[in-house]
């Protein structure tokens, strides 16, 4: 669980006017840490939470810690205005945005209503890649989003490219043969079978082997060619699959007695011979194919496509807002 600051005493910022407003309401602080054109935002020994005025006052930064997390310009002549917001990836600065901008989701966006009445959204990317904010919003005299004139840093979302989709296909079919092998050995890995009590929380139990095979195959270019390596896949990556669904299996239908800190220890509530039976083929060969994925590393999305930008509020993912 990450650290969340709490912002109840902090004074929040909207727009120009307001910091405007706040910023000649209070009086500038006496200390050395202390900028003239500085205030407080909330206790005025909290320099970390802080308001900034450019020269002329021609904009107020709202500041966390070293961080200028939001730009208000002031309006120019016809009303117009804009808004500068950066975003972060921490707890704290996205509840620090949050706290400051009106309709934020959790700090990494919020809904704007546009010359057009459609409501968009403004994601605040924290990818900035050099860039010093992640979106630059224009508004006019009505508070409302002008999209021809504002710009934003991209979204994207993962997807499985062509070329990944193909190696995918390709190690499926040579997993055909080794996992009619595989059947064969069930015997042999129910009566090895090995387990513990696992958690939601708990990595598989064949991740060892996963890393270990990955780097054979990083290292000496391995693949399902090679005899030695798929016996590998079949005694050591095998075996561990096996105990990672069976443990996973008694943990799920409260089969172990006991805890781990118990004075008899754990034991399960039928013989093990037994209910290792209890694996099917079906599920133990799927669960195979899945570690050799990981293994060539084919298991994840390897490439990224871009949200449209000013996405429609209805049309933002909810993927997107963890």
């Amino acid at each position: 669980m990450g650290f969340t600051a709490n912002f109840n005493l902090v004074h929040a910022i909207h727009h120009y006017a307001d910091a405007d407003w706040f910023f000649n309401k209070i009086a500038p602080v006496r200390s050395a840490k202390w900028d003239k054109d500085q205030r407080p935002l909330g206790r005025r020994s909290a320099w970390h939470y802080r308001l900034e005025r450019g020269q002329d006052a021609a904009y107020y930064d709202v500041c966390l810690y070293h961080t200028k997390m939001i730009r208000y310009v002031k309006p120019d002549q016809h009303g117009y205005r804009e808004v500068y917001i950066r975003g972060h990836d921490s707890n704290t600065s996205r509840s620090f945005l949050a706290h400051n901008i009106h309709r934020c989701y959790n700090g990494q966006g919020a809904r704007f209503t546009d010359t057009e009445n459609t409501v968009r959204f403004v994601p605040f990317s924290p990818y900035t890649h050099r860039a010093d904010w992640s979106a630059r919003l224009v508004f006019d005299p009505n508070g409302r989003l002008v999209v021809e004139r504002s710009e934003h840093l991209p979204i994207y979302r993962a997807t499985v490219t062509p070329e990944q989709r193909e190696a995918r296909a390709a190690l499926r079919q040579q997993m055909k043969t080794i996992n009619m092998i595989a059947a064969l050995r069930m015997d042999t890995y129910r009566a090895n079978a090995e387990w513990e009590e696992v958690s939601a929380y708990h990595k598989t139990l064949a991740a060892r082997t996963i890393n270990n095979l990955r780097h054979d195959v990083h290292k000496h270019g391995y693949d399902l060619n090679d005899a030695d390596f798929v016996t590998s896949v079949l005694e050591n990556l095998g075996q561990k699959v096996f105990d990672n669904l069976y443990s996973h299996y008694l943990t799920k239908n409260d089969l172990i007695v006991g805890t781990r800190w118990s004075m008899g220890g754990q034991r399960l509530r039928d013989s093990a011979s037994a209910l290792a039976t209890n694996i099917t083929v079906k599920q133990f060969t799927a669960a195979l194919e899945r570690a050799v994925m990981q293994v060539f590393r084919l298991d994840g999305k390897d490439g990224r496509e871009a949200y449209p930008d000013f996405m429609p509020s209805s049309d933002v993912p909810k993927t997107f807002l963890w």
